[in-house]
């Protein structure tokens, strides 16, 4: 009997730690999330001009759901330390939640892949049509060319707009 409640004692203190292990996993890649976000935010903050509004929001969007993945992976680690059972079942479900939600923004993300490039060729148009006119349209192209080695949105032909 007392060989019994020793395995069950090992098993439980096993999943104990494979908890903690986990969750610290869980906020690593929740901290990676982060870096990437305000990467992304930071490198395509310049190019905001060739960005509609509604599109700029996935870099703040991933680094809100980075915070929100560490303070879940806080809740899994304290309630393994304390071995709280609620602690525990609500990691689980908050893990639940946000699997759903990276799913549906994977299924959004694929349904938007056309409507990206499509508003990129439309506001790359606009900005080549008003590059002469807008001194802040032109600072803009030229930092993109800058940055980018070449810049074409379907041909040479675009360029033609510049040279009349």
């Amino acid at each position: 009997m007392a060989n019994r409640e020793l395995e069950l004692n090992s098993g439980m203190r096993c999943a104990k730690y494979m908890l903690i292990v986990v969750s610290f996993m869980f906020a690593l890649t929740a901290i990676l999330l982060v870096m990437v976000g305000t990467t992304i935010q930071t490198i395509f903050g310049d190019f905001s001009l060739f960005i509609d509004g509604h599109f700029s929001s996935p870099p703040a969007l991933l680094i809100a759901i980075g915070f929100i993945l560490v303070a879940v992976a806080t809740l899994g680690a304290y309630g393994a330390v304390k071995e709280s059972v609620m602690l525990i079942n609500l990691y689980g479900v908050c893990l639940f939640l946000v699997f759903i939600l990276e799913v549906s923004a994977a299924i959004a993300a694929f349904v938007m892949q056309s409507q990206v490039r499509d508003m990129l060729m439309r506001t790359m148009n606009q900005a080549l049509a008003d590059y002469e006119t807008d001194n802040n349209v032109a600072a803009a192209v030229d930092f993109m060319q800058s940055g980018v080695s070449t810049i074409m949105t379907a041909s040479v032909l675009d360029y033609e707009i510049l040279c009349t």
